[in-house]
């Protein structure tokens, strides 16, 4: 999943996209182009994947009965120390309580995301392509100097403009069909 999510830029699960998320905060932009302009640093991310995957086993054997012990700890104990790490984490970025704010933020915004019962992964999708088809769009418009018909008129486009006008009606029209039944 790694390799197409780095060449294309497209990730295939929520993880996938949170990572490439965090890869364009320190400007490695996934694409096409990143061996060119990130070479070194996709390198090191390969490198760094294939060290992990030899320390995994012996650190899951050592940990396996550390992990159960864990397990048996009362909930408010785990949740606890899962909230006091992520302040002290937080904090320690910058020493400041800004950092720790934000944090809290996107934590309330993640449970109500959660609550609500909205995916993750195409809300990251969109934050992670949303710069990229904005940038395309504008070189297109440039290109038919601001007229927006060749995006409508082309056949590529009027198949593409159907294809997504039926996947976005067939929930609709399968529930009309199976009320008729």
């Amino acid at each position: 999943a790694w390799i197409p999510a780095l060449v294309f830029g497209i990730p295939g699960d929520a993880v996938t996209a949170i990572v490439l998320g965090a890869l364009m905060v320190y400007d490695i932009k996934p694409g096409p182009m990143i061996f060119e302009q990130s070479g070194p640093q996709v390198q090191s991310i390969f490198a760094i994947a294939f060290i992990t995957q030899i320390l995994l086993l012996p650190a899951g054997w050592i940990g396996i009965k550390t992990f159960d012990k864990l397990l048996q700890l009362p909930r408010h104990w785990v949740l606890t120390a899962v909230v006091v790490f992520s302040v002290v984490g937080a904090y320690s970025l910058q020493n400041s309580m800004f950092d720790v704010y934000v944090m809290a933020l996107f934590g309330l915004i993640g449970f109500g995301l959660e609550l609500l019962a909205i995916p993750l992964a195409p809300l990251i999708l969109g934050l992670i392509l949303g710069p990229m088809v904005e940038k395309n769009l504008r070189t297109g418009l440039i290109k038919t100097e601001g007229d927006w018909m060749p995006f409508l008129t082309r056949p590529f486009c009027i198949t593409m403009l159907t294809v997504l006008l039926v996947i976005f009606m067939l929930p609709t029209l399968s529930r009309l069909f199976r009320q008729k039944d």
